[in-house]
């Protein structure tokens, strides 16, 4: 029987009405950063710079991917597998995903602090894992195991 494992996390207003949805982690070097819960986003992305965290793999030639609306090139799309990465009960390890720079969601949150963003946890993870996003306790409950 699957075990409910809740996340909490943060709304931040970006501009009025708004939001991102902001998840905290820890990496295993020990710095706290900062995933978006991206409901629209159908694959989880990423940062492609912070490579002792992951091991690139191939797209398999019989998939057709796409990655679109983060990118502005599919031609950049890699691919990789987390090593060693959670969210705070979500083990993320050995997690296909897709590589990209995010730079430019980093310099938005400069705004609001000293955010490190670095990835988006997109459908793929949410579907399968039958998410619940409560918005009045901030809780976001997945389904494991």
């Amino acid at each position: 029987m699957p075990k409910t494992v809740n996340i909490s996390f943060e709304l931040v207003e970006l501009e009025e009405n708004s939001y991102h949805i902001l998840a905290e982690s820890t990496l295993p070097n020990s710095d706290n950063v900062w995933w978006i819960i991206d409901t629209g986003a159908s694959k989880t992305v990423f940062d492609i710079s912070l490579d002792e965290l992951y091991e690139p793999c191939d797209i398999p030639a019989d998939k057709e991917f796409q990655s679109a609306g983060i990118s502005e090139s599919l031609s950049d799309t890699k691919l990789g597998k987390l090593k060693g990465i959670s969210i705070q009960d979500l083990k993320l390890d050995n997690r296909t995903v897709v590589l990209l720079s995010i730079e430019h969601i980093n310099n938005i949150y400069k705004q609001f602090g000293k955010r490190k963003i670095v990835g988006l946890i997109g459908s793929d993870i949410l579907v399968e894992h039958s998410a619940v996003i409560d918005y009045d306790n901030k809780v976001l409950s997945l389904k494991v195991g």
